[in-house]
């Protein structure tokens, strides 16, 4: 991570400590994986982007939308969290579809034994990573 005044700055500095990771992990011996590697930029507006090497090879960027995955958060170019909170209403669709039998209306379970799968799978789902996305606008906290 690289931060400056202008693109061209922060670009720089995030290509020196690429280089200075570079020659570490060849002293370490240690291999890189180029291609899981991405290249984003967080900026309210629109700039070029400066190509950034690792081993010889340019790192992968993405055009549309300008998102990168990391730790389980998906992070876009603006942090408006948007495609985040997408996917999460979506894993959350497809769980409780899946525990509907155990979970509906009509289910012989107790509310007790309701709440305990709520709490232990759906509930997980909903607070990963809510001290940074919670910040985000009122409809997509509507949303999940």
């Amino acid at each position: 991570m690289a931060i400056g005044n202008n693109n061209t700055e922060s670009t720089e500095k995030l290509q020196a400590a690429i280089t200075k990771l570079q020659s570490w992990t060849r002293k370490w011996r240690i291999k890189l994986n180029e291609t899981k590697s991405e290249h984003i930029d967080f900026i309210n507006r629109r700039i070029e982007h400066k190509p950034i090497h690792i081993n010889h090879q340019l790192f992968r960027m993405r055009t549309q939308p300008n998102t990168a995955k990391y730790l389980g958060m998906t992070l876009d170019a603006k942090l408006r969290w948007k495609p985040h909170v997408k996917k999460k209403q979506e894993e959350l669709t497809l769980k409780y579809r899946k525990m509907y039998r155990l979970m509906g209306r009509y289910s012989a379970l107790s509310v007790y034994n309701k709440l305990m799968l709520y709490q232990q799978v759906l509930k997980p789902v909903c607070t990963y990573g809510i001290q940074l996305w919670g910040c985000t606008g009122q409809s997509n906290r509507n949303i999940i």
